[in-house]
């Protein structure tokens, strides 16, 4: 059962930005034992505790709930409230700016009339009563954030566990249907093959565009080979290249990749999806760089124009291009960037018009929070 401590530790975490993974790597425990300290399954000894005050810089008695204060203090009345500006103008909504001048002026009436009087256990004894209103109210407060942050994470993974079966359901009779369609070496059959293709693609973004607005993800980091990594997903692409009549030239290097497999092939494919789809003739060339650590992806299509160019990564986008084939859905290289920027990778989009695109992605990961 949640605690006050147990759920201190996890907004603690969650206010710096920090993964679960790397927050058990500082405290020196392991991710699993957080989890049940977070969730407030095991209770935590002495040490530990001390360990996550000097990591999140409060005081133990915040952290156990004993004060509202971060480092043990008390909160001083002028801490209510916060000048946005040199004129004193308040931050937040009417009432709550009306309320709190309403408060903050009677309680100092209230002490400054007390001071009058010279009774310091009358002075002690305001004070102790007030702060321990205070006190109780934001704990409240902080006990129904913690509630209602849970209740959202429960209702997004409901969510995205019914998205994922449904898209499941989609995708079982397309593999059945390519199953059957292998077997027919006819040119309608290559069509259906292609277009199913594209279908389980669009089924497959769906299911990404879900998890990736998910309250957590999947990422796993691992050391992978990057020229496996990119022959699987140009064999995927395969019977595209063939139904279009596409030169496909892929010149590999050695490198070792530190990344999520699946969401960096799922971002390749992405690039490479819209390298074929805007390519009518010639070539489509993949190039690892890795001396200055780049994958680039180029193609002879038709281009961006100039003034699409800047967008073409917003979220649905589709500029000239997409406009014009009236089949794009602008979300395929947003996605492809939300994935590649949270995994610490970059990529940006070079392009002539009726020359074509080059697509440069930096192996180099930058480090990054993915909780």
């Amino acid at each position: 059962m949640a605690t006050d401590f147990s759920r201190t530790l996890s907004l603690l975490r969650q206010e710096a930005g920090i993964s679960q993974r790397k927050a058990a790597a500082a405290l020196g425990i392991s991710q699993a034992l957080l989890s049940h300290y977070e969730n407030g399954i095991r209770e935590p000894g002495l040490a530990f505790v001390t360990r996550v005050c000097d990591f999140y810089h409060v005081s133990a008695d915040y952290l156990l709930g004993r004060t509202a204060s971060r480092d043990g203090s008390i909160i001083e009345a002028a801490e209510l409230y916060d000048a946005s500006d040199e004129k004193g103008t308040l931050k937040g909504s009417i009432l709550a700016t009306l309320q709190k001048k309403l408060v903050v002026n009677t309680t100092g009436v209230l002490f400054e009339l007390l001071g009058k009087t010279g009774d310091r256990e009358a002075i002690t004894a305001a004070g102790d009563y007030l702060g321990d209103a205070l006190y109780q109210l934001l704990r409240q407060l902080y006990r129904e954030k913690a509630e209602l942050l849970a209740e959202s994470r429960q209702s997004s993974r409901r969510q995205l566990d019914t998205f994922s079966l449904w898209t499941h359901q989609i995708k079982v009779p397309i593999s059945a249907m390519k199953l059957l369609l292998q077997d027919r070496p006819d040119a309608a059959s290559a069509t259906l093959l292609c277009e199913l293709f594209k279908v389980e693609q669009y089924a497959d973004m769906a299911l990404n565009y879900a998890r990736m607005n998910a309250s957590s993800t999947d990422y796993v980091l691992r050391t992978c080979d990057l020229d496996a990594l990119l022959r699987k997903v140009l064999r995927r692409f395969a019977p595209l290249f063939i139904e279009k009549k596409l030169r496909l030239c892929y010149e590999p290097a050695p490198y070792s990749l530190l990344t999520d497999e699946k969401w960096f092939s799922f971002a390749v494919e992405q690039l490479l999806s819209n390298a074929v789809k805007y390519t009518k003739a010639g070539s489509v060339t993949v190039a690892v760089d890795a001396e200055k650590q780049l994958l680039t992806i180029s193609d002879t299509g038709v281009g961006i124009a100039p003034e699409d160019l800047p967008r073409v990564f917003e979220q649905g986008y589709t500029g000239e291009n997409g406009r014009a084939h009236q089949r794009a859905t602008g979300l395929g290289l947003y996605l492809c960037r939300e994935a590649l920027t949270r995994l610490g990778h970059s990529v940006r989009l070079e392009s002539v018009p009726g020359q074509g695109t080059t697509a440069f992605v930096g192996l180099e990961r930058e480090e990054r929070a993915y909780e």
